[in-house]
């Protein structure tokens, strides 16, 4: 279950543009799975690869919304 996701932290895959202008990739670990998910962000700058995220709330049930760890 996405769900389980919130809360948790992970890592930037593949950049995430800034202020949900663009769908960017985490990786974060869901119920002891390694996944690679859809990920938005509200920051006003862009999150780069390797950079710790937060998972805030999930969008539609499928994309994953991050802000800065």
């Amino acid at each position: 279950n996405i769900r389980n996701a919130i809360g948790r932290s992970g890592e930037v895959y593949l950049s995430i543009p800034p202020r949900r202008s663009g769908v960017g990739k985490v990786q974060i670990t869901v119920q002891g799975t390694l996944e690679t998910l859809d990920a938005i962000t509200d920051d006003p700058e862009p999150i780069s690869t390797l950079t710790l995220i937060q998972v805030v709330d999930i969008i539609n049930d499928q994309m994953l919304l991050v802000r800065r760890n």
